[in-house]
């Protein structure tokens, strides 16, 4: 049985494929059962807009349920690397892909969850990494993610994302 957390990320990977959002009744429960659209509804993560639209009641959190879903597809060998770099340098180079709803915190999300949850998967990320190196330095994703290097799970990727060669992460003192 899938969790309904899971079905949340099915329904945004679809946004994340097709850019359709809010979605429509009638869209969201060719996704997902009524059962499951009910208390998705009653804990609070899906809203009623109007009479026909529903959405993620807050945009962040759509970005980090697309992360997420980007992560795990990844992760299970349902999309390419080459897949997932061009989706995350979409996030990082376009302006327009970036005004999308939630759309800004994706590329951060996504390397948040490379270096935190389990997988495995790591050379399958380091490929991603290695792909978007630069545009991560660039764009300040390292920077911002440099606070959760020291508790990471995987400082090879860290050491990959950061560029670093022998980092302390890599040397094993990554988890004071």
């Amino acid at each position: 049985m899938i969790g309904d957390s899971k079905w949340l990320y099915i329904l945004a990977m679809g946004y994340l494929e097709s850019r359709k959002y809010p979605w429509s009744l009638h869209h969201i429960l060719g996704v997902i059962d009524q059962s499951v659209f009910n208390r998705l509804q009653r804990s609070g993560w899906l809203r009623q807009l109007n009479d026909r639209e529903y959405a993620i009641w807050h945009d962040r959190l759509l970005g980090w349920a697309m992360a997420v879903a980007l992560f795990e597809h990844l992760c299970n060998d349902e999309i390419s690397v080459e897949t997932a770099v061009s989706r995350i340098r979409t996030f990082l180079l376009d302006a327009e892909s970036a005004k999308i709803r939630g759309g800004r915190s994706i590329p951060e999300d996504f390397f948040y969850l490379c270096l935190s949850w389990p997988h495995h998967n790591e050379m399958t990320i380091l490929e991603v990494v290695k792909e978007l190196g630069d545009s991560l330095r660039a764009n300040g994703v390292i920077n911002k993610l440099e606070v959760y290097a020291t508790k990471a799970s995987y400082p090879t990727i860290w050491d990959a994302m950061n560029g670093s060669q022998g980092s302390s992460a890599s040397q094993g003192d990554f988890r004071n």
